[in-house]
């Protein structure tokens, strides 16, 4: 039997097949640093180009388990937790074709879901058989490409977009509308605490004026970006990853349970929250800065409409992206100057929208999952469940805040964070929870 390379199973953990110095040690080396470089480029992809988040990480996903079968003679196995969720999540989205206001439409957007999400499953497949062999030249490489994005974000937000109008082959004026570079922001944001962690992980590799020096740098770039967007759905997940960091008891089981109890009475009392929101809101937050800027009460009215045309049908819902094919809410227009929405904003009342009880039940389901999975990885490894932590709480706001929950980009998103967790997890162990 062949010894395994040296390299490999110092710096990463895991037994190769065969020595480097041999046309399968070359194959090893080679499939490890393509797939690292393609996960190190996501930050960047995903300021540029965010919508690009949609097809990316499958596309990883896919070349890495081809690759994989190839280089290692070896299916990886499925990462079968979130091939359960998917199923599911495809499984119900068609479903909800029966009784959607425009069942075409909705099986096609099932379908097209469908099409971003099993990718994602062969991404995780690929990060839980072989991630610990991408973890020294992710660890290496990532937080430097997330400093590279995070100086085009600030250069593009100083320069009047300068860099996304270049891209898009539009003309370079101050009359750009910054809000075109909010969703770049936000997926940089989510890469934020995980390069932190990559740098603060590695001191074989990062250490001395070296690691200072670049933690020093990002913390300067990512003031100066904070500084300069409008985007409150970066700054809200800023704070929520400072909040899983540095204040929840990963150690304590009870915190755990307490999570999933706030996430899940928010979840399934939402459209009732709404309303209550909407009665009572405005009248503390009208012409605060922050919220003025968030577009607080244009959500807020948004949201009070939607949970109303819940309650016309609150078992099963309307079908999945239901809201693009309503054209009589009950607006009052006040602060949101259309009866008509794309997306509710808000991933609880979306569900509700198009699954009902069904759908809002599931998630809560799903949190529960979640949660219990790196409650019992933080007792093996705190360190990684707060990791996990940081990554759930973070793939969260957008998704309550901003954007639909089918967009393309945002999926893509969470199996990158997913995916990152995989990477930087020292090393596999049975029953991780990962």
């Amino acid at each position: 039997m062949t010894q395994p390379s040296t390299e490999l199973n110092a710096h990463a953990g895991v037994t190769a097949t065969a020595p480097l110095d041999t046309p399968a040690g070359g194959r090893v080396a080679v499939y490890t640093v393509v797939v690292a470089a393609l996960l190190c480029v996501l930050p960047l992809l995903g300021y540029m180009v965010p919508r690009a988040l949609s097809f990316f990480p499958g596309v990883i996903g896919l070349a890495g388990f081809l690759g994989a079968w190839f280089v290692y003679r070896q299916r990886p196995p499925l990462h079968r937790a979130s091939l359960m969720i998917v199923a599911a999540i495809v499984a119900l989205a068609l479903a909800s074709a029966l009784w959607a206001i425009r069942p075409d439409e909705a099986a096609e957007r099932a379908l097209k879901t469908a099409l971003v999400l099993f990718p994602g499953v062969l991404l995780l497949s690929v990060l839980k058989q072989h991630g610990a062999s991408f973890m020294p030249l992710f660890v290496r490489y990532f937080p430097l490409v997330t400093i590279l994005a995070f100086a085009l974000a600030l250069l593009d937000l100083q320069s009047y977009g300068a860099l996304f109008s270049f891209f898009r082959g539009r003309e370079i004026d101050d009359g750009f509308n910054e809000s075109n570079l909010n969703r770049g922001v936000i997926v940089l944001t989510l890469c934020l605490f995980p390069a932190y962690l990559a740098v603060i992980r590695s001191a074989d590799i990062w250490r001395g004026k070296a690691r200072t020096a670049v933690l020093a740098l990002l913390a300067a770039l990512t003031l100066g970006v904070f500084l300069r967007t409008d985007s409150q759905s970066a700054h809200l997940i800023f704070a929520v990853c400072v909040f899983g960091l540095v204040v929840f008891p990963v150690t304590k089981s009870r915190a755990w349970t307490g999570l999933w109890l706030v996430l899940g009475v928010l979840t399934l009392g939402a459209p009732w929250l709404a309303q209550y929101m909407f009665q009572t809101l405005p009248e503390w937050i009208g012409g605060k800065g922050w919220f003025e800027q968030s577009y607080a009460l244009n959500r807020l009215e948004i949201w009070d409409f939607v949970a109303r045309y819940i309650e016309k049908n609150p078992l099963c819902g309307f079908g999945i992206e239901a809201a693009r094919y309503i054209e009589d809410f009950d607006s009052a227009l006040r602060y949101h100057d259309e009866s008509v929405i794309l997306h509710p904003h808000n991933f609880a009342l979306q569900l509700w929208l198009e699954f009902g009880a069904l759908g809002a039940l599931g998630a809560v389901i799903l949190f529960g999952l979640i949660l219990r999975s790196l409650r019992d990885l933080a007792r093996i490894n705190p360190e990684n469940a707060r990791l996990g932590l940081v990554v759930f709480l973070s793939a969260l706001c957008p998704a309550a805040t901003a954007y639909g929950l089918w967009q393309g980009w945002q999926l893509g998103a969470f199996f990158m964070l997913a995916g990152f967790c995989l990477v930087l997890f020292p090393q596999k162990r049975s029953g991780d929870g990962a």
